[in-house]
């Protein structure tokens, strides 16, 4: 399978179909059509980040939103309409971690949605440090901080409109990360999606060994959760852009792109432990 890219990756973290996880992150702001990915999920984004939407009984919820205001009046709900999702049905918005292109549109959804909006303790305090940084193209307009209402912590599930959401801590790409687990269908046919938060493991080295421990843990978390799904909100970094034009033109009958099994969700979090293990090496 070609990548679009024109970075290359060690061959040890590309496996495709599974992950590819090149030495210099993509920054691609083109807008990736939205796509319904399984009976209760969407995405909605560019090529470099987007957010999921989980759609509930009650209404919608949101995991990441995205780089800023902009982003959610020009790219998020102009997708939900065209997905034919009520963008005015939003419950919560989940972010998993504290960097821009996460909760940089969450104000902008609270505001006009009055939505809840879910992340970690920690990262709420980091995403309003002053060395977290935002680039100047998202900041001209002003950086826009959400009102946490929600906190969550290794083991903690929340329930939105009868889905239930369950978090695990991994700390490490940024000091207070999450990343889930939830179920998704397939023409009523139940699986469980992987999601991990966040890709890139980080320069220092005391968080990059942090990183790889959350990352054994965030394995495990998720076989006992009988993942056999994963998607990255940098749908770059696992083949989810192809995967993505797959399903539009699935036929029915045939198996889902995105279902990969157990040990394809597990052969993703090894390659990730791959990749900071590497990076640690070089680390000072």
């Amino acid at each position: 399978m070609k990548v679009r890219t024109r970075y290359e990756a060690p061959e040890e973290t590309n496996i495709p179909g599974i992950i590819y996880l090149p030495s210099v992150p993509i920054v691609d702001t083109e807008v990736f059509e939205p796509c319904r990915l399984f009976d209760n999920l969407y995405f909605i984004g560019t090529r470099f980040i987007g957010t999921l939407v989980v759609t509930t009984r009650e209404g919608l919820v949101l995991i990441d939103s995205m780089n800023c205001r902009r982003d959610v009046e020009e790219i998020i709900y102009p997708g939900l309409a065209k997905l034919g999702l009520d963008g005015e049905k939003i419950l919560a918005v989940i972010i998993t971690h504290g960097h821009f292109d996460h909760f940089g549109g969450a104000a902008a959804i609270q505001q006009r949605s009055g939505c809840q909006v879910v992340m970690s303790r920690r990262d709420e305090v980091f995403m309003q440090e002053p060395d977290n940084q935002v680039p100047e193209q998202f900041a001209r307009d002003g950086v826009e901080y959400p009102q946490v209402t929600s906190h969550v912590e290794d083991g903690t599930e929340l329930v939105f409109g009868g889905t239930g959401f369950r978090f695990s801590f991994t700390p490490g790409h940024t000091p207070g990360g999450i990343s889930l687990v939830l179920p998704v269908y397939d023409q009523g046919e139940k699986h469980m999606v992987s999601i991990w938060g966040g890709i890139n493991p980080p320069g220092d080295k005391s968080a990059c060994r942090t990183y790889i421990d959350s990352a054994v843990h965030f394995q495990k978390f998720s076989r006992e959760a009988g993942c056999d799904v994963e998607f990255s909100l940098h749908p770059f970094v696992d083949y989810s852009l192809e995967k993505m034009e797959k399903i539009r033109c699935r036929k029915k009958g045939a198996g889902h792109p995105l279902v990969i099994g157990p040990d394809g969700v597990s052969l993703f979090m090894e390659i990730v432990k791959v990749n900071a293990k590497q990076k640690l090496g070089t680390l000072l």
